[in-house]
């Protein structure tokens, strides 16, 4: 454990009684959120043309048996998933999708423990409560997609690895790289983790790890895991399928790209455009809902106080905040190409596993915050997080279909 806590100690009971029934609290009315989304709203195109149709045509009967590696644009373990859900929860829009809103529930917790290791309680709850709270997140863990098990494996990874900082053992290592192999099985772009992974240990206190067999060992996991799908890709048995060429086709090349910062201020950098040029933003992923302009702006602020503040998580800011920097701007740095097999070449969600960083940043900040400042991003997150809850449980869904090309 992280000994540079800036909150609260962990060790009184009542102290802790008091922060366990106000996580109980926030789970509980997450848990609401989600099922009321998954059992009300209709399918997304993504699961009615992608994950839905993969799920059921997967058969594991030894006469007649269909085990695809993947899907049409990506890996297939979303349908898996999917196909899982639907056999426990039954084939309805909550059955399929009842596994996604467990592991949406499951991440909420990991990103507590985490934030509460590195910064005890205070901040934790505040971090649950930034995801429980947002509406991109409750999209996620509420639909038949991949980005629910992109985004559950991913959070397993950061959780690992930043296990792995606070208390450097092997089996954490192993843990994080079996993680971000299964994430590739649903977004490629899982991989932009390991790049990150090594630039953190190269800070002098884990650099010896570098001369041990665990660092190559734990990236022999990673490999293993996903060589069935280089394999695949290797023959590329059906040319209608997006391989990894069709993927790098998205890539026009280097350039300024300001679709990601849609994920964090969407609706407020479309009045601006509308307000400057004169025309609607298109948006081909307009489906997918988004932060609120009060929460998504917050989020982003904090990470920005974060990375010229040290106050607060020694250990693992330096971690979270390259995760967060290096993923947004690889996306930002990206002009949108010309893609094979109808594949977006642009969406402002690819850079959503930022978010678990934030949020944690963003905890930290909010809990170690005082005086007036402090009241004041309090109460803003309280906004952002009222205003997500309201828009999900009542104007869901609330994306705007006019932004499509």
């Amino acid at each position: 454990m992280n000994s540079d806590h800036t909150s609260e100690p962990i060790g009184d009971a009542s102290h802790r009684k008091r922060f366990a029934s106000l996580l109980f609290l926030c789970l509980v009315a997450a848990f609401c959120l989600r099922i009321v989304v998954a059992a009300t709203q209709p399918y997304l195109w993504d699961e009615e043309h992608n994950a839905i149709p993969l799920a059921n045509s997967i058969s594991f009967s030894s006469s007649h048996p269909n085990l695809p590696i993947r899907g049409q644009h990506h890996p297939a373990l979303p349908s898996y998933i999917v196909k899982a859900s639907s056999a426990l929860f039954g084939h309805s829009p909550l059955g399929y999708r009842a596994l996604h809103v467990v592991a949406g529930l499951i991440g909420i917790l990991l990103i507590w423990h985490l934030t509460r290791l590195a910064s005890g309680d205070q901040a934790a709850l505040w971090a649950a409560a930034l995801l429980a709270f947002n509406e991109y997140d409750v999209g996620v863990s509420s639909f038949a997609t991949a980005k629910g098990p992109h985004l559950i494996f991913m959070i397993g990874s950061i959780y690992a690895f930043g296990r792995f900082l606070l208390t450097p053992r092997a089996a954490w290592l192993y843990a994080a790289a079996a993680a971000v192999g299964l994430a590739f099985y649903a977004k490629e772009h899982a991989l932009l983790a390991l790049p990150v992974f090594a630039g953190v240990l190269l800070q002098s206190k884990y650099r010896h790890w570098f001369r041990s067999p665990h660092l190559y060992g734990s990236l022999a996991v990673v490999v293993i895991v996903i060589a069935p799908d280089v394999l695949w890709n290797l023959a590329k048995p059906d040319p209608e399928q997006a391989g990894y060429g069709d993927q790098f086709s998205r890539i026009g090349g280097l350039g300024l790209n300001g679709y990601p910062f849609l994920f964090f201020a969407h609706h407020a950098i479309r009045w601006v455009y509308e307000a400057v040029t004169g025309s609607v933003l298109a948006d081909g992923v307009a489906e997918n809902p988004s932060m609120n302009v009060v929460l998504g702006p917050l989020l982003f602020g904090l990470v920005v106080a974060s990375t010229f503040r040290k106050k607060g998580f020694s250990t693992l800011r330096p971690f979270l905040l390259s995760l967060f920097w290096f993923v947004f701007i690889f996306f930002v740095s990206l002009r949108p190409g010309r893609p094979t097999l109808e594949l977006d070449p642009v969406a402002w969600y690819w850079t959503d596993v930022v978010l678990f960083p934030a949020v944690i940043l963003s905890g930290s900040r909010l809990a170690n915050t005082t005086g007036r400042w402090g009241i004041v991003l309090k109460v803003l997150a309280v906004i952002g997080m009222v205003t997500a809850v309201v828009r999900t449980a009542f104007w869901w869904p609330f994306v705007d279909e006019d932004l499509a090309p």
